[in-house]
């Protein structure tokens, strides 16, 4: 039974995220456990509030945003009442990403799904400032980050962009092994590079996850390519018709390096496919 962990800020495009996840994992008896931090609330309500009991405010918000859980609860089992859904309900004044790396260790949690900001004229947001922060701090299981107003389809071509510049056959191919005994899609492998010709240890990788990846139907695109990265990956997938995007994040890759630099930089970066993100 997948695991799941969904924070939830109530919005529309939070519910979008969790009601896409509830459906993609719908393979199997799914676990769901909704999480909301209010701490900013809190904190907010303390500086305009006149009151010095901050236990009684503390208690209201908490009883507030526990009926508030409750009823995105309802709500999406009635939204899912053909699928084996559970689900369950944790609110915390503590910050977003300590909260998600606390409840990952005690629950064993499989996958953490996060929703994106919506777009801007012809860019998006690719992601907000809580996914950055989890990614950063708090990123032990896979990351399924979905933009706003995605409909569910069942994936038939999934891109693996990968820089290969280490062997991540341990991490990735459990992952496709699960996911592709649901959904039988196609392999897309991706590197973009920059010099004339792949350097050998990044084609002793490929080599290596070519084998390891026997059990499916895949292809492999070379890039070459001095455009921005991030803006080369968003083309492949719009020109291939991708379904989803497999990365990995670790500290060497182009995608932390993306996350280091300022929002006005990141919004080039306009995916419109979920992306899954393996931890290092």
């Amino acid at each position: 039974m997948p695991h799941i962990l969904v924070p939830t800020d109530f919005s529309t495009n939070a519910y979008n995220a969790l009601f896409y996840a509830s459906r993609f994992f719908s393979y199997e008896p799914l676990k769901i456990t909704l999480v909301h931090s209010f701490e900013e609330e809190l904190r907010r309500q303390l500086s305009v509030s006149k009151r010095d009991n901050r236990d009684e405010l503390y208690g209201e918000i908490k009883e507030q945003i526990e009926d508030r859980l409750e009823a995105l609860r309802h709500q999406i089992i009635r939204d899912t009442e053909d699928y084996d859904v559970e689900v369950f309900c944790t609110e915390t004044a503590s910050p977003l990403h300590s909260s998600i790396d606390h409840l990952i260790n005690i629950t064993e949690a499989d996958y953490l799904i996060m929703g994106t900001k919506g777009a801007s004229g012809l860019k998006a947001v690719f992601i907000g400032s809580q996914t950055v922060s989890i990614m950063k701090k708090a990123l032990k299981i896979p990351m399924m980050v979905i933009p706003e107003q995605s409909d569910f389809q069942a994936p038939n071509k999934v891109t693996y962009a990968t820089d290969f510049k280490e062997d991540y056959s341990d991490q990735v191919v459990p992952l496709l092994k699960e996911l592709y005994n649901a959904y039988p899609f196609q392999v897309q492998l991706v590197h973009v590079y920059t010099q004339e010709t792949p350097e050998e240890e990044v084609q002793q990788h490929y080599r290596e996850l070519k084998t390891a990846l026997d059990f499916l139907t895949h292809s492999t695109h070379w890039v070459a390519s001095k455009e921005p990265k991030n803006k080369v990956i968003a083309a492949f997938l719009r020109q291939h018709s991708s379904s989803l995007l497999l990365m990995n994040y670790h500290k060497h890759g182009f995608l932390k390096t993306l996350l280091n630099r300022s929002v006005v930089e990141r919004v080039s970066f306009d995916l419109t496919v979920p992306l899954m993100l393996l931890p290092a």
